[in-house]
């Protein structure tokens, strides 16, 4: 590598040997010169002048005169002509031969750096990054991948004013000139042990403008991914040995790699990074990474595996939700993410009121529960499931109805012409609008079952139908309303006036059933409405609320009057 040039004119000398005694012409090196060149009054001028340390004195515009006694023949003054400035003659002290020659600018130099061999160049982004949280706080993004980064060509081993990669190309935030310079001295030594040690030898790499090597396993998953292009971008450290003292880390502007021996090299961002840390990261009981995310085929959702379990994170519970030991291994038995179940939208937790006596751990999710019990050993399987709908005695003085026609099959009934999100739609004409006493039969909203049958979902009043009835006598909420109803198809009741959904809350293990309770949607049919004057469609809901279902053949259910809180998990509550 050329050793870079000097722009400063360089200052002539002379190299002498030290005489025995020093010439009274010399000006000893070690004492400073006067500013003005000593030389001899009657001397003719020449064209070197005498060796100086010193800087040549400034030219001036006048013509030195000889002293009078220099002078053998006195004469008279001769006219002298008015010179004019440009033809000046210049100061004997510094005559334009003797002055250095103004050096060229630095030539840029020829390319003698080896490029980056191939192994090392970062390969092309998967196409399937980590989706960046809609919630800030849930996400490790600072900043854009650099999609046109590349290595330094020619690197500079030393600096070189005007002719370094950060002169010439806009350095990436948040980064700074010093850091790319120096980031580029180290990229060419970087080269250079290449050029006399094998690529397996040189386990380290820059990448410019970031100051940070990045080293061994993690460079090289740094570089599957991407390198600065992948969602990590820049590194901002360079290998840190984590507390334990057998793993490292490398942190990135949008999150960091981990490596341990016995799991390799993953990244951990965004929400998994956020769920990750709330358990203690590598020194909690989630442990080292062992895979990178896995983005799933259904779109819905992602999962990262650790050594002490996994966390799952999905649209449902973006936050995202810790599933491990024997409740794990039952939920894949069950299917997992895919199966029944669902997502799991809890972590792990500690048991209370009613629900101990399933177990003391339990994780909640979409589909149901997963109880473990420390008595038994057993993860027990909590979910809900549909049942026939049944009838109370107390049904009647629901509805001003004392006849029992046979009910027009449910095909026949008028249904609505699409499925809307949710299973609701706005209400059919005819079946609103009334005023006075029937204003109670008005519909408020409309639920379609799996069937493809509208039911009307009217206003009611407390104490006797409708939804009024239902929130205010029975704690149910519209949501498990319009769940039972989307999920499940109804059963005709004796007597064909009305139709019943059953759903109840089953949790099993392997040596024994119990079934916590359930929950009933009671409707109406369409010829029911009709003789009450109201319109020719469904008359819609009467009621829903709680019971316990009947736990044998002898048994019969009993009607819970006003709902818990909160329901368990999952079936038709998962909106």
């Amino acid at each position: 590598m050329a050793q870079p040039i000097e722009t400063t004119p360089a200052v002539p000398t002379t190299t002498q040997s030290a005489p025995a005694t020093p010439s009274p012409d010399l000006v000893p090196l070690d004492t400073p010169a006067d500013t003005t060149t000593v030389v001899d009054p009657c001397a003719v001028p020449t064209t070197t002048p005498p060796a100086t340390t010193t800087t040549p004195p400034p030219t001036t515009t006048t013509t030195p005169v000889a002293p009078a006694e220099c002078v053998t023949t006195p004469a008279a003054p001769e006219p002298v002509t008015p010179t004019p400035a440009s033809e000046t003659v210049p100061e004997p002290a510094a005559p334009p031969v003797t002055a250095a020659p103004e050096p060229e600018p630095a030539a840029p130099v020829e390319n003698t750096v080896e490029p980056l061999p191939a192994e090392m160049i970062p390969a092309a982004p998967a196409a399937d990054q980590p989706i960046t949280p809609d919630d800030p706080e849930l996400s490790s993004k600072t900043a854009e991948p650099d999609l046109d980064w590349a290595p330094t060509e020619n690197p500079n081993a030393t600096l070189v004013p005007g002719q370094m990669r950060s002169d010439r190309e806009e350095i990436p935030a948040p980064f700074t000139k010093e850091d790319a310079d120096k980031a580029e001295m180290m990229e060419a030594q970087e080269r250079s042990a290449l050029s006399r040690m094998s690529i397996a030898a040189v386990t380290c790499q820059t990448y410019w403008p970031a100051p940070f090597q990045v080293c061994g396993a993690i460079r090289d998953k740094y570089n599957s991914l991407g390198g600065p292009a992948s969602f990590l971008t820049y590194p901002t450290s360079g290998n840190i040995i984590n507390p334990d003292g057998a793993g490292e880390r490398v942190t990135f502007l949008n999150g960091p790699i981990y490596w341990h021996p016995d799991t390799g090299a993953h990244p951990v961002v965004n929400s998994f990074m956020t769920k990750w840390g709330s358990h203690g990261w590598e020194a909690g009981y989630l442990g080292y990474p062992l895979t990178d995310e896995i983005v799933h085929p259904d779109a819905k959702g992602r999962r990262q595996e650790f050594q002490g379990g996994i966390i799952y994170v999905s649209f449902p519970a973006p936050l995202g939700s810790v599933v491990r030991g024997s409740i794990l291994q039952k939920y894949n038995e069950l299917g997992g993410h895919a199966g029944s179940l669902g997502y799991p939208l809890t972590d792990e937790v500690d048991t209370s009121g009613d629900y101990t006596q399933f177990g003391t751990r339990v994780n909640t999710f979409e589909g149901g529960a997963l109880y473990w019990h420390p008595d038994s050993g057993f993860v027990k399987h909590g979910r809900w499931v549909p049942t026939p709908g049944i009838a109370f005695p107390d049904d009647d003085a629901l509805i001003e109805s004392t006849e029992r026609e046979i009910s027009v099959p449910q095909s026949e009934i008028e249904s609505g012409p699409e499925i809307r999100p949710m299973t609701q739609s706005d209400c059919a004409p005819g079946t609103y609008g009334f005023a006075g006493e029937k204003s109670i039969y008005n519909c408020v909203v409309r639920l379609q079952d799996p069937g493809g049958t509208w039911w009307n979902v009217r206003q009611g009043y407390p104490g006797k139908f409708g939804i009024e009835h239902y929130r205010e006598d029975h704690n149910v909420e519209d949501s498990w309303v319009e769940g039972v109803i989307g999920f499940h198809n109804p059963t005709n009741l004796e007597g064909g006036t009305r139709w019943a959904w059953g759903y109840k809350y089953e949790v099993t293990d392997p040596n024994s059933q119990y079934d916590y309770f359930g929950v009933r949607v009671l409707v109406n049919a369409a010829h029911v409405a009709e003789k009450i004057g109201v319109d020719t469609q469904q008359f819609g809901l009467i009621t829903a609320h709680c019971y316990i279902p009947k736990r044998s053949a002898e048994e019969s259910p009993v009607k819970v009057q006003f709902c818990p809180e909160v329901m368990p998990p999952g079936g038709p509550f998962r909106r």
